[in-house]
């Protein structure tokens, strides 16, 4: 037996010690048994919770395990929404934990400037932790940054709203893509703000099980140099054996122990060392990982799997490891890899927006032996379906979405505003004012398309597309067969519910005319007690929608 065989062996015990503890979990159990709403299996080493990382789940398919609302359309009143005032940046990612010994469960929330423990029915605050000192905006600043927001337009808007968001961003400190574990324990990304060295944090609670503990710093791993050079992180998720994988701006890509040994650590094809502002950066999207150790990552130039071999990272064909270049337009894809297929029979992929135009799916396993390779296009790709939201044939697209995904549909919303927005010095200053124009009358991001893939025919088929405004919304499908959204009718902002299946719109909330419920690209969730809930303004807080109790029956 060869080497690389052996590996294969060695980690494919692992993961069905792991795989075998995931049964046990909830999370495993949802939506099984049923085409449309696949999940990935549960990785053990994560939160028993609905959201234990960004985009849902180690294979990052964006999808809720648990069932969201179902009701009619009605205007909300204001003691139906909770805002969690808190930021700037510090309300674009939150994750539940598993349950704890005494039955609760929190939401770690926060990570630019400060974290914090919440009540995941309240949103009221359990500890907190400060990560960096500057301005803290106090939830009357806040309140009132808004109410000044909301009266001003074009420029004087966005130099209210964009400086403070992109700041901290721009310095380096960046956790949107952190994780919780199955102990209770957040890893996400920091930065030493005094040298700039770039460290993986470990926060965990004072007293072990006890969820009303202060918050502690448990651990750091600093990244190490090279040639004098920091490495800048970008992502982090988790293999099924319980091992960080984390990938800089400039694509390199580490391997770390929980108990922060360096494992491994490999350069991605083409790497570059130059344009680390992140929106200009060669890698600068997380990364799906799926339960046989494959790691896919998209950079500038290349989409590709890393094999993790449950020693060391590899790009060798030989462990399954494959690299696929793509048209990658000035700034390559903005998506998250996400991946669909997960069970015997079914067709394994991973799905992408190119850096143009189109949507690719792409062959994540061995390829099928009678596939024949598309024209222009190496065998590994399976399909490529150009995106169309309008019937504007002078429509263009600059996709920074990620895609979600649920059994084998596909779906994107529109996040290109409708007119051009003005360079605003950086390219995340840019990228940010795009979101809010985005929801600025006249301007309104329109559109989504959900896609299917056909294992009969082998193609990624347009199942059908919504022309609704969704303001920069990465949705959310629920195993309640829902699609939600955050979207804007005529002027007010709105919860959206769309049948998965038909794109038909089941019923809408109004939550009213805010900038605070621009979303920013972030993730729509549903939390773990059914309420719809996201990032308020790309993170100045967090909105909450309680739903009302005739809404709850599902």
């Amino acid at each position: 037996m060869n080497k690389s065989s052996n590996a294969r062996r060695v980690l494919g015990a692992a993961l069905a010690a792991a795989l075998s503890m995931a049964a046990t979990l909830s999370t495993a159990a949802a939506g099984a048994g049923s085409a449309n709403t696949d999940f990935p299996p549960a990785n053990p080493y994560l939160a028993d919770s609905g959201i234990p990382i960004f985009h849902s789940n180690s294979g990052q398919s964006g999808a809720a395990i648990v069932p969201g609302p179902k009701g009619k359309t009605r205007q909300l009143k204001e003691s139906d929404i909770i805002w969690k005032k808190l930021g700037p940046n510090d309300g674009y990612s939150i994750q539940y934990s598993g349950v704890y010994p005494n039955g609760k469960r929190v939401g770690w929330f926060g990570g630019t400037q400060l974290l914090a423990k919440l009540d995941p029915d309240t949103l009221e605050t359990k500890s907190t932790y400060v990560l960096h000192k500057g301005k803290f905006y106090t939830a009357e600043e806040i309140e009132n940054l808004f109410a000044k927001a909301d009266k001003l337009k074009g420029q004087a808007l966005l130099d209210a709203l964009v400086p403070p968001l992109a700041k901290g961003i721009e310095r380096g400190v960046q956790s949107t893509y952190r994780l919780l574990d199955h102990d209770h324990n957040l890893y996400m990304l920091n930065t030493d703000l005094t040298n700039g060295d770039q460290m993986i944090s470990k926060f965990g609670d004072a007293v072990d099980s006890d969820p009303d503990s202060d918050i502690v710093l448990k651990g750091e791993f600093r990244l190490p140099h090279a040639e004098g050079e920091r490495f800048i992180s970008e992502a982090m998720n988790i293999t099924y054996d319980g091992t960080l994988i984390i990938v800089t701006l400039d694509g390199t890509l580490f391997a770390v122990s929980r108990d922060f040994k360096l494992l491994d650590k490999i350069y991605l094809p083409d790497r570059e060392t130059s344009g680390k502002e992140f929106m200009n950066a060669f890698v600068r999207n997380s990364m799906a990982i799926d339960e046989q150790g494959g790691i896919y990552l998209v950079s500038r130039t290349r989409l590709q799997r890393v094999q993790w071999t449950g020693s060391k990272l590899s790009m060798d064909p030989a462990d399954g490891a494959w690299s696929e270049t793509y048209p990658s337009g000035k700034r390559g894809s903005g998506t998250t890899p996400s991946l669909i297929g997960w069970h015997t029979g079914q067709d394994k992929m991973v799905v992408i927006g190119d850096g143009e135009e189109s949507v690719m799916v792409f062959w994540r396993d061995k390829i099928p032996e009678d596939w024949a390779a598309l024209k222009g296009y190496s065998r590994r790709v399976a399909s490529v379906v150009p995106m169309h939201f309008t019937d504007d044939p002078n429509e263009h697209i600059k996709l920074e979405n990620a895609l979600v995904s649920m059994g084998n549909g596909v779906f994107v919303a529109n996040d290109t505003p409708t007119k051009e927005v003005a360079w605003q010095g950086t390219f995340m200053k840019t990228a940010i004012a795009e979101r809010y124009v985005g929801q600025t009358g006249g301007s309104e991001i329109k559109g989504g398309i959900k896609w299917q893939w056909n294992p009969r025919t082998r193609k990624l088929e347009t199942a059908w597309k919504t022309p609704l405004a969704l303001v920069s919304s990465i949705c959310t499908p629920s195993a309640n067969g829902l699609l939600y959204c955050v979207g804007m009718r005529d002027g007010v902002s709105t919860i959206e519910a769309l049948d998965w299946e038909t794109g038909k719109a089941a019923f809408h909330y109004l939550l009213g005319k805010s900038y605070r419920y621009s979303i920013m690209g972030g993730m729509l969730d549903v939390a773990p007690n059914g309420d719809i809930e996201a990032g308020a303004a790309g993170g100045y807080g967090i909105f909450r929608v309680r739903t009302p109790k005739e809404d709850r029956k599902r």
